[in-house]
């Protein structure tokens, strides 16, 4: 299985090394429950969680253990773009067929910056941005919601910061027209 000490050990600071601890002590079964959900073989659930925690470690700036919701869905956007990558190594699958797997997670609290909009408009900005595509979804609710910058977005998704621009581009017109749709905006 997995050793903290390991993960500990590619860390210099223990402020971050008590988030990652905190992390691991916290989220590794919603991890692996995700990877499952998503491979269903132990092992290669194993690998993926590996993978994820390495990535979480480049970026625990974006952590916020202080919001367990908003660190638990933070953390399960990686383990499943890291699941994801993973099917698409090993399976070659498509993305509208893995568009079409369930997922779902906790709401997490709104920034500062959200908090100014109405907590309604806000959670329906949230359930229009979880109901797009994954393509779209995973980069804009890594900007929007979680406020990571387009490389940090790119180096999550193992993609290129253009392609992140561009879906984050393409994923707000969507939002806007399913906003348009439900009477939200003009």
């Amino acid at each position: 299985m997995f050793a903290l000490s390991f993960y500990l050990q590619l860390i210099e600071d223990e402020e971050s090394k008590d988030k990652l601890s905190w992390i691991y002590e916290n989220y590794l079964n919603a991890m692996l429950f995700t990877a499952k959900k998503y491979v269903g073989q132990y092992q290669a659930e194993e690998d993926i969680v590996h993978d994820a925690i390495l990535k979480i470690i480049d970026n625990l700036d974006h952590v916020d253990i202080s919001n367990p919701a908003k660190s638990k869905n933070y953390v399960c956007i990686i383990v499943k773009s890291c699941a994801i990558d993973w099917l698409r190594k090993r399976k070659n699958y498509s993305d509208t067929e893995l568009d079409s797997v369930a997922y779902e997670l906790e709401s997490p609290e709104p920034s500062p910056l959200e908090q100014v909009l109405t907590k309604d408009g806000y959670e329906k900005l949230v359930k229009c941005i979880r109901s797009l595509p994954d393509t779209y979804r995973l980069a804009c609710e890594l900007k929007f919601i979680h406020n990571c910058k387009e490389a940090e977005i790119a180096d999550i998704l193992e993609v290129t910061p253009k392609n992140v621009s561009v879906r984050i581009v393409r994923g707000k017109k969507k939002l806007i027209q399913m906003l348009k749709e439900e009477d939200h905006i003009d």
